[in-house]
């Protein structure tokens, strides 16, 4: 989940000596599926060469957190969504608290973000 937008991205945690590869790509398909476009895309993943991956100091994002993984594990439940595409998609347009000043949603957080410059 990214922290500005909220935006979750679901990604296989196996093998997880390959996430940090991996998450890029993921991430890309789910920026084109919110309608994001091929080149800033491609710059965003370009940005994010390496990383690394930490616990949150932030209460209200892993309250956010826990919100999509719960919520995701009743669609999932449903028979809904076993591709994790469609469901980071489907959950981008969950209300999310800490957005409620702004764009309410993560996908109108992340179009705003990656909208006309």
């Amino acid at each position: 989940m990214n922290e500005r937008t909220l935006l979750p991205v679901f990604v296989p945690l196996a093998p997880a000596s390959s996430l940090m590869r991996r998450f890029p790509e993921q991430l890309a398909h789910v920026l084109r599926a919110l309608g994001v476009t091929r080149d800033l895309v491609e710059e965003e993943i370009a940005l994010m060469d390496g990383g690394s991956y930490s616990k949150t100091a932030s209460r209200s994002r892993l309250g956010s957190l826990n919100d999509f993984v719960r919520l995701a594990g009743y669609y999932r439940a449903d028979g809904q969504a076993n591709d994790l595409l469609a469901l980071s998609a489907h959950m981008a347009q969950t209300p999310c608290g800490p957005l409620f000043e702004t764009y309410t949603c993560a996908d109108s957080a992340v179009r705003a973000l990656f909208g006309p410059r």
